[in-house]
């Protein structure tokens, strides 16, 4: 596995789209590495793992995990340290602890509408059948924020949770600047049709860029974003949820959002698409 150098002592490896693994990244300490995400399977961590001691990173380590979706945490079986991970992280993954991984199994939870066809497939490519799935419920559980003193640099850990999920982690090194947001700007996946809301998602992009990072990494996102690369980003996500709001319709909307960017007219409709389903969720709740 080759690894990319972020800073001096941050190095990460690249997302692989066909079977969804998502960016692992370890941060250097002193006598002790912390690792972010275990990843989609005892393979992929392994190899991330190994990688980091051939470029003499301390082989002595934690991992933290942002959340629990299958690609950030199947590899966790195989971490030689403890694993970290929030309150709500381990109890849907005691949760987890009791299913069947089979293919038959698999597409059962797709029907029944507790697993999506898009990680479905995902599990597939990455843990051909017959395959045996380990979950590891992590040792050590964080609530609302830990700090970690690796000596080179703090990392700090706070839970801030998304509509992607309740129990996302977010970790912020300070030497580093570096903010690792796993996927937590992202929709709610595992309740029918995929959507977020644009109040919500304005209070999370004004936490995280309360942080000074000049750096952000999210799992599925390379190269990974500057300040401000991330800062446009999150503008352009904010302008899409204010035409959602000011607009009578979705195909209003994506008109707009059509002549404003053609050239992201695609990847942005299909973001109003899921404010309009958030603002159709709040409605309503508030009908009832």
């Amino acid at each position: 596995m080759k690894l990319e150098k972020l800073t001096e002592g941050i190095l990460f490896s690249h997302p692989v789209e066909e079977s969804d693994r998502p960016i692992l990244a370890g941060i250097r300490g002193d006598e002790f590495t912390l690792i972010i995400d275990a990843g989609n399977s005892k393979a992929h961590y392994q190899e991330f793992e190994t990688a980091l001691a051939n470029q003499a990173f301390p082989k002595r380590n934690a991992v933290v995990l942002t959340h629990w979706h299958w690609d950030h945490i199947f590899g966790a079986a195989s971490a030689t340290g403890p694993v970290l991970a929030h309150r709500l992280t381990r109890e849907k993954m005691m949760e987890l602890k009791g299913y069947e991984w089979t293919d038959e199994a698999l597409e059962a939870r797709v029907q029944a509408g507790t697993e999506i066809e898009f990680c479905r497939s995902c599990i597939v490519k990455e843990l051909p059948s017959p395959r045996q799935v380990a979950i590891r419920i992590p040792e050590i559980e964080v609530e609302d924020s830990l700090i970690v003193d690796l000596g080179r640099t703090r990392c700090v850990i706070e839970h801030i949770g998304s509509e992607h999920a309740k129990d996302h982690l977010i970790i912020y090194s300070e030497e580093d600047r570096v903010l690792f947001i796993g996927d937590i700007l992202f929709v709610e996946l595992y309740d029918g049709e995929w959507y977020w809301t644009p109040g919500k998602v304005e209070r999370l992009i004004d936490r995280l860029l309360s942080y000074p990072a000049e750096w952000v990494v999210a799992s599925h996102v390379y190269p990974v974003q500057s300040r401000a690369a991330f800062e446009a980003e999150c503008a352009w996500i904010r302008w899409i949820g204010e035409v959602v709001e000011a607009t009578d319709s979705l195909e209003a909307a994506k008109r707009m959002i059509g002549e404003k960017d053609p050239q992201r007219a695609e990847e942005g409709m299909g973001m109003a698409g899921w404010f309009f389903e958030g603002l159709k969720r709040e409605i309503e709740k508030i009908d009832k």
